[in-house]
């Protein structure tokens, strides 16, 4: 038996939102032991996007509108689908098997989570706070 460690950003056993590590079996190609209350909520998936964003990113995704949202669902997109297990069979917020434009379907879950993000970035920026402060303020304790 192959076993690997594969990064992700989960909750930890308090609840905590931390990066961590799960099992891999290479040999039968299987995560094991994926405890399912460890994978983030939407809203959880938003805030962590944001605290692991540096400023740079918060400023770039504060000047795209809904139509330009296709080159960063690239770059953040892949990330995002990647450190928050969305490819997981596991993963309950997500059916990686499903049409890719059923909103379960990692793609288009990442896209959401890249949207609302930038809806976020828009009312804290409108609100008078900077980029700086968008990314250490969200609301994590990552460990």
């Amino acid at each position: 038996m192959a076993i690997e460690k594969i990064y992700y950003i989960m909750r930890d056993h308090t609840g905590k939102i931390c990066e961590t590590y799960i099992e891999y079996d290479s040999t039968k190609k299987e995560h094991i032991n994926v405890d399912t209350t460890r994978f983030l909520t939407f809203m959880e998936m938003v805030d962590a996007t944001l605290a692991f964003a540096d400023e740079g990113v918060i400023n770039d995704l504060s000047k795209l509108s809904a139509g330009d949202l296709i080159d960063p669902a690239v770059f953040l997109g892949v990330w995002i689908r990647t450190n928050f297990g969305l490819w997981l069979e596991e993963n309950p917020y997500t059916e990686y098997q499903s049409d890719i434009s059923s909103p379960k379907h990692p793609e288009q879950l990442s896209l959401c989570i890249i949207k609302a993000a930038c809806n976020l970035i828009k009312i804290l920026q409108a609100a008078g706070t900077s980029s700086k402060a968008i990314h250490k303020s969200r609301p994590l304790e990552i460990v």
